[in-house]
């Protein structure tokens, strides 16, 4: 999936029941870890590998608003 963002908008996640859309907020928030693959952020030109980094710093560097 790629979700491409400008400074202030706003992305929307839609599906039906059980298409994964929590699943993959709650791997991108890192309450839940992949079991293959990765989950990168690229901000301001530096890709972040967000697996195994604490809800905290995701905030933190700006991935998910609170």
């Amino acid at each position: 999936m790629c979700a491409l963002d400008d400074v202030g908008e706003t992305v929307a996640l839609l599906g039906t029941n059980g298409n994964g859309k929590s699943s993959l907020m709650k791997r991108m928030m890192g309450l839940l870890r992949p079991s293959a693959g990765a989950i990168v952020a690229r901000i301001d030109g530096e890709s972040i590998n967000l697996v195994g980094l604490a809800t905290e710093g995701i905030v933190a560097r700006g991935v998910i608003g609170a």
